[in-house]
């Protein structure tokens, strides 16, 4: 019955069984050498589920039934928290490994332990009053053993209590007590109980009653809230009569209103008496507004009536015009004094001649007398200084020569020169012309200004390397897919590509290749040869004109992607900037989603 004699089954993994001691979870049964030959030693080996390990488990017909595994039945005094220990003891050769324990509470609620190899289990009851406990033992086939008889231990369960004092006040419906309750079993009761103080009213009226409907009085306990209410009876109305009598157009009337809520009616109503209007002029008419006759009752209501206007009465004096003033017909009402003049002749005027008394230079004024041929009147103006007027010649230095202005006036002559201007030097504009394969290179310079050159920094030819490119046109059209490619390299045309192959010859050094096709987005590397090889493997790729998602057809999705782009959502970079700019203005817009949509219904299509 030692923890050393019994076993734990598993299976291995490989169909078979493994045996595993509860002393030693680590280890397995092992046959040495898979031998089959009687008397051969077996012994426990680290677990390596190799074919010494494995086993098969069978069932026999009778297993062995001479085992007792009832727990034995007694009956304990224990105090509430104390450890408790049940045991099944070891009966016969014991070779069960299965103990379930059953234990039931002074409640009444049952829990089932079930503790594997081990036939011992301890516990702390909790409660006061009896425990019963019965045990289950199953051997290794499984049958259930040591539960016929049902024997059992009883713990009587007590408590040395040790209570806790709790004073619980009455409230306005519940009586008071004393709470004695046990800090280790938790076994209570009470005494000293009080009663209860019964409701402490106060009164409140929250509605008001009115002339029609009922007021609530509300009663509420001071002590704990709660709370009823009684209705107020509604006062009815409390009318004061006012005699009403009757004006020029309202009728008179008894009006009945009520002192408390402000509810009125009228009754025995008189007829209205109509208006009696007196007349007055209270503006006057002129000769050029109306004047007013306004008509009014005794009790203030009023209207009126126009006077109309009289109208001007002229009378016109004619003046003649002067040399200095103009002529005119004068009219002026006899009435209001108001004139105004009309048929205007202009003043005649003074018949001026002139004649040039002094004559004016470059220099100095001239004086210009007029004289009146009718009345003699005389004025004169000055007669401006005309001022040199020079014509400006620009002498514009060279690389050897220095440059001025000189500036000569075309009416006296009078000349000077300013602004003079070193030589300038020669300013050379340098050219640096690469080396081919067949001619050297070399540092062009040639002067800006006068055009003298020379050429210095001779470099030998290079050598130039063929290289293969495979280009990709992103087309799921197979026609578009097979177009031929042109290839621009530093800016000059060199091939064209057939079947997505180009060979193109490139130094050493940097440069830029630009490919192009028909229906295609142009498409520009910048690329860098070093030892006649690529220094970055390159494999150009062009999409179709309005491919924004570069998928190898165009679509609504494109569309899709050029929105997203205009409402910032998702702006596009780069090449795919490129694509989407179907109408090539270099600017992406509704415009180019228009160009989009003709070209998907066949109405303007982009290649």
């Amino acid at each position: 019955g030692g923890k050393n004699q019994r076993w734990n089954i598993y299976e291995n993994g490989t169909g078979g069984m493994r045996l595993v001691p509860c002393h030693a979870t680590g280890r397995a049964l092992d046959l040495p050498h898979n031998s089959s030959t009687d008397g051969q030693g077996i012994t426990i080996h680290s677990i390596n589920d190799s074919a010494a390990q494995g086993f098969s488990i069978y069932k026999v017909e009778s297993p062995r039934d001479d085992l007792n595994y009832s727990i034995v039945a007694d009956t304990y005094d224990v105090n509430a928290k104390n450890s408790v220990t049940v045991s099944i003891p070891a009966s016969g050769t014991n070779y069960a490994y299965n103990f379930k324990f059953i234990i039931i509470d002074p409640n009444g609620n049952i829990k089932t332990i079930d503790n594997g190899c081990n036939r011992k289990y301890s516990f702390e009851p909790d409660l006061v009053g009896k425990y019963t406990i019965y045990a289950e033992v199953k051997n290794p086939l499984g049958t259930e053993k040591g539960s016929a008889d049902r024997k059992s231990v009883i713990i009587n369960v007590t408590c040395d209590h040790k209570y806790v004092t709790t004073v619980v006040p009455p409230t306005c419906t519940e009586k008071g007590y004393t709470l004695h309750k046990c800090s280790v079993c938790g076994n209570e009761y009470k005494d000293s109980a009080t009663n209860a103080t019964g409701h402490k009213y106060t009164s409140k009226v929250t509605k008001p009653a009115t002339c029609t409907t009922d007021g609530v009085k509300t009663f509420t306990c001071t002590a704990c809230k709660d709370s009823y209410t009684e209705p107020i009876k509604s006062t009815g109305h409390k009318y004061v009569t006012t005699v009403v009598p009757p004006t020029c157009i309202e009728k008179g009337y008894t009006l009945h209103k009520c002192s408390v809520c402000g509810d009125e009616y009228k009754d025995n109503e008189t007829s209205a008496q109509g208006h009696k209007y007196t007349s007055s002029v209270t503006k006057k008419a002129s000769c050029t507004e109306d004047g007013t006759m306004t008509y009014t009752c005794d009790c203030g209501d009023s209207y009126t009536e126009t006077i109309k206007a009289a109208g001007h009465k002229y009378e016109t004096t004619t003046v003649p015009p002067t040399d200095t003033d103009a002529g005119y017909d004068e009219h002026v009402c006899s009435v209001c004094g108001d004139s105004y003049k009309d048929n205007i002749i202009p003043a005649n005027g003074h018949s001026y001649t002139y004649e040039i008394t002094k004559s004016a230079t470059c220099t100095e004024d001239g004086l210009k007398t007029f004289t009146c041929t009718s009345c003699g009147d005389t004025y004169t103006e000055p007669i401006k200084a005309t001022g040199h007027e020079y014509v400006s010649t620009v002498i514009p230095p060279d690389c050897t020569s220095d440059g001025y202005t000189v500036h000569i006036c075309k009416k006296c002559n009078d000349s000077y020169t300013d602004e003079r201007i070193k030589a300038l030097g020669h300013k050379y504009v340098d050219t640096v012309i690469a080396p081919t394969a067949t001619e050297q290179g070399y540092t062009h310079h040639k002067c800006s200004v006068c055009g003298d050159e020379y050429d210095d920094s001779f470099v030998d030819p290079i050598k130039e390397e063929v290289i293969t490119l495979d280009i990709i046109l992103n087309a799921n059209d197979k026609t578009m897919s097979s177009e031929n490619v042109s290839i621009n390299i530093d800016g000059e045309a060199v091939s064209t590509s057939e079947n997505g192959k180009a060979s193109l010859a490139l130094a050493d050094g940097s440069h830029e290749i630009t490919f192009s096709a028909y229906g295609f987005v142009s498409r520009t590397y910048t690329v860098e040869v070093k030892d006649g090889k690529l220094t970055e493997e390159l494999t150009p790729e062009l999409n179709l004109i309005g491919d924004a998602d570069g998928n190898g057809v165009v679509n609504t999705l494109d569309i899709v992607k050029l929105k997203r782009h205009l409402i910032k959502v998702e702006p596009l970079k780069g090449y795919a900037l490129d694509c989407a700019n179907t109408d090539g203005n270099d600017t992406l817009n509704t415009l180019d989603i228009v160009k989009l949509k003709r070209h998907l219904i066949n109405v303007e299509t982009l290649w």
